[in-house]
């Protein structure tokens, strides 16, 4: 058995997860993870003793990063930052990071962010209580959740 401590993430990734494109592209990402590069937290049901990095409203609205030196990094932008830690979008990330896309992305990710619902609809779990706990325990069985104990996102659930 291997005792040696396992690398804290590189990118807290927080994300809306009553979202389905957002819960799936969580899972998209876990799934191309290996290294365990990513931590996802779900807005609406963080961590105990996990300092959100901006307030709900902002959280909200795009997704947010906060990398491993602390700077916080949001919408098209965070999705680079994700990127690059994966293997094999690497080069993407670069080049998404190229003048003539930075705005475009960004243009785009912002349309996108603001008509997710409408584009890919809500999750199907119930909504949380403002304490971000789920407003029924059984709401979790079978819907979209971020896991609490899960570093990776692999302990996301199917939608």
């Amino acid at each position: 058995m291997d005792d040696s401590p396992t690398p804290a993430p590189a990118l807290e990734v927080w994300l809306d997860g009553d979202c389905r494109l957002c819960a799936a592209s969580a899972r998209w990402c876990a799934a191309r993870d290996p290294q365990r590069r990513l931590r996802f937290v779900d807005l609406h049901d963080p961590e105990p003793g996990i300092a959100p990095p901006a307030d709900r409203a902002a959280l909200g609205r795009e997704l947010h990063v906060r990398r491993a030196d602390g700077a916080i990094v949001t919408g098209f932008d965070a999705w680079r930052e994700i990127l690059a830690e994966l293997p094999g979008w690497r080069r993407v990330a670069a080049a998404a990071g190229s003048p003539g896309i930075v705005g475009l992305g960004r243009a785009l990710y912002r349309a996108v962010a603001r008509r997710r619902y409408r584009l890919a609809g809500p999750s199907g779990r119930q909504a949380s209580t403002p304490t971000g706990s789920p407003s029924d325990p059984s709401a979790a069985s079978g819907a979209t959740r971020m896991s609490k104990s899960s570093s990776t996102g692999r302990g996301l659930g199917a939608a």
